[in-house]
């Protein structure tokens, strides 16, 4: 039986601006409060970084939007490919009756590299964020022969890998620090290298050649790390004599992402940080100028999913108490507690035996690369019984 849309008790209008993550949880929880409640998206797809830059080898696009469809079915109006900015702004948004505006916009912007040769129009330099984006998106872009991919996280291998399955000979990764630094998970970069990418650790380009306007290859440095930087990890250092050059003819950077903040007015009244983040109230999520709540990526910068999903959900409970006139704090109760109070003592007699984790099918590197495929073949449903029995949360099941 589809899902019905949750009662319409209430009458004043809220505005998510995003149906990533952040965004659509925050209008799904408004809308079962009882709000009406639309989400502007400037894209053609829901979903966000999830739909748009991760690739289907990873999260196929139909399993996220099975769950956008109930997010719709439960009463939540998504605009598609209707982006704020000039033409339709937030101001624009308050005219239309709306009472409250969410901004979880997540972080389209890919950062530069900041190294000579790094211009635009360059033919051959795309950037991580962009390239997965047209990617999944099915855009028209030319992609070299031999490609190199600057950084050190997922999306730098994502991008090496999907070049790989687009049809590039050579994959090579260049990162600055050494695998201990690199912040993706054993899994992934394990798979990575089964499908053919090469990754070089302490060595880090300094420019990126180009003739005739397109990109010819890469200056690199060989580099040392040195003492603790403020992010608790160990500053890379150049080595001096040690450079070489890079035969390429596609240049990835993929060294990090930020929010844009490009769509906001320029007489916009919104406080911003020097990271160029917006200023927000950590426990309701709401920025400086009243009506207007921010969370998600587009806040702290890119973090875990699961984060920007419970930062849309406080800012629905924050939006809640604005337009009821409540201002106490937002309070989030983890109901597991009273569940977890109420477990018996062990029983020694009845310890359990441990057992090992199953593991799952994934398709062979050989085939791997050669299409986008969800490389996890799942369980059978007698394996996922057996991986399921291993649990001892029993609070789970009540």
């Amino acid at each position: 039986v589809p899902p019905e849309p949750f009662p319409r008790t209430r009458s004043q209008k809220a505005a998510v601006i995003g149906a990533g993550p952040a965004g659509l949880t925050c209008a799904f929880f408004l809308a079962r409060l009882g709000y009406p409640v639309t989400v502007f998206e400037a894209l053609g797809a829901g979903g966000g970084m999830l739909s748009v830059a991760i690739p289907d080898f990873r999260l196929p696009r139909e399993m996220l939007q099975k769950e956008i469809e109930y997010i719709v079915r439960r009463g939540v109006e998504i605009r598609y490919n209707h982006p704020i900015g000039t033409q339709f702004s937030i101001n624009d948004i308050f005219k239309e009756g709306y009472e409250a505006v969410f901004i979880a916009a997540g972080t389209q912007k890919s950062q530069r590299v900041g190294i000579p040769g790094e211009e635009e129009g360059v033919e051959g330099l795309l950037y991580g964020l962009s390239f997965l984006r047209d990617v999944k998106m099915e855009r028209k872009f030319r992609l070299g022969r031999r490609v190199a991919v600057i950084g050190g996280g997922n999306t730098a291998l994502d991008s090496s890998r999907t070049a790989l399955r687009l049809g590039a000979e050579e994959v090579d990764v260049y990162y600055r620090r050494s695998r201990e630094e690199m912040q993706v998970t054993e899994v992934e970069y394990n798979e990575a290298l089964e499908e053919g990418v090469r990754v070089h650790f302490l060595i880090s380009p300094t420019r990126i050649i180009r003739d005739a306007g397109r990109v010819r290859g890469l200056e690199c440095i060989r580099m040392e790390l040195g003492e603790m930087d403020e992010t608790g990890r160990r500053k890379p250092m150049p080595l001096p004599g040690t450079e070489v050059f890079v035969d390429a003819d596609t240049v990835i950077p993929a060294v990090g992402q930020a929010p844009d903040l490009s769509f906001l007015p320029a007489d916009s009244k919104l406080e911003r940080t020097r990271w160029e983040t917006l200023v927000v109230n950590p426990n309701n999520l709401a920025t400086n100028v009243p009506g207007i709540f921010a969370g998600g990526d587009f806040v702290t910068g890119p973090t875990y999913v699961i984060q920007a999903i419970a930062a849309g959900r406080r800012g629905a409970m924050a939006i809640d108490k604005y337009l009821r006139g409540d201002r106490t704090p937002v309070e989030i109760i983890d109901a597991r507690a009273e569940l977890m109070a109420e477990t018996r003592p062990l029983d020694l007699e009845e310890s359990p035996v441990e057992k090992g984790r199953e593991r799952m099918t994934i398709l062979p590197p050989e085939e791997r690369r050669l299409s986008f495929k969800e490389i996890e073949c799942g369980f059978a449903e007698e394996k996922a019984r057996e991986e399921a029995k291993r649990c001892l949360r029993c609070d789970l099941s009540r």
